[in-house]
């Protein structure tokens, strides 16, 4: 039937139908091509945005942590003279820092002062527990224990059990050899200086992601957990709606 109505068609209107079908088509093909280029376009332009925003984030973060670190070199310059011998005398150059609160501030979980072998022998506050355990597996230790300030992974405290990391400096003698180590602790179960970051949001539903290693397909994350504070631990495969800046391994995720 369909073909007996196109026949009784004159010339004229066949071709004005052939053109219209045409035209409609090349319209349908140009909108789904142009629908994917400003999928494209867009995309771009909001990971851009992303990585401008968690760029900056990262930079503020980098400058917290550089700022910790001065802090411990110069407390490190003071307890120097008495390791690694005297620890009484090390414990005590911890106790006068409790008159210092904006120093303590820094810290939430406290400050520890390591022997070269690895072995805690000082800490503030006292009831940590901390003195007597051995650290010198922790990379945090061995970096310092090499000259360089260390910025440690998160990980579980041996003698308390919550989620941490650790920032250390060396602790050099007169003739600039290291005889110890001091390292102070982020306690990430409880308010910290990164609450401020990852309290943050990212538009209406997103936020920010702090890795604990330069972020790439499948590496772990830490978030903290808005009703409890906790942080937790998991797999995360970053994709296009993840987009992590420099230095610091911090991602807003859309």
């Amino acid at each position: 039937m369909n073909a007996r109505w196109l026949r009784a068609l004159s010339i004229k209107t066949r071709i004005t139908v052939f053109v219209l079908m045409v035209v409609f088509l090349c319209m349908s093909a140009l909108a789904v091509y142009v629908s994917a280029m400003l999928r494209q376009d867009l995309q771009r332009v909001l990971g851009d945005q992303q990585m401008s925003t968690a760029t900056l984030v990262a930079a503020d973060i980098d400058r917290d942590i550089r700022g910790r670190i001065k802090a411990l070199e110069a407390v490190a310059a003071d307890v120097a003279p008495a390791m690694p011998i005297d620890h009484a005398t090390v414990q005590e150059h911890l106790r006068h820092l409790q008159q210092h609160d904006v120093f303590l501030s820094l810290f939430n979980g406290g400050v520890i002062v390591y022997q070269p072998e690895g072995t805690a022998v000082a800490e503030l506050p006292l009831e940590t527990g901390r003195v007597g355990i051995n650290y010198a597996n922790r990379e945090y230790f061995l970096g310092a224990l090499k000259g360089q300030p260390t910025i440690g992974k998160p990980h579980v405290s041996k003698s308390k059990g919550f989620p941490e990391f650790m920032v250390s400096v060396p602790i050099r003698g007169s003739s600039g050899q290291v005889v110890g180590v001091l390292a102070g602790v982020t306690n990430l179960s409880r308010p910290n200086f990164l609450d401020q970051y990852m309290d943050q949001r990212y538009g209406a539903s997103g936020g920010y992601v702090l890795t604990d290693t330069p972020a790439s397909a499948g590496h772990y994350r830490h978030r903290k957990n808005p009703h409890t504070g906790a942080f937790t631990r998991s797999r995360h495969q970053f994709d296009a709606g993840s987009i992590c800046g420099r230095p610091r391994g911090v991602c807003a995720d859309a």
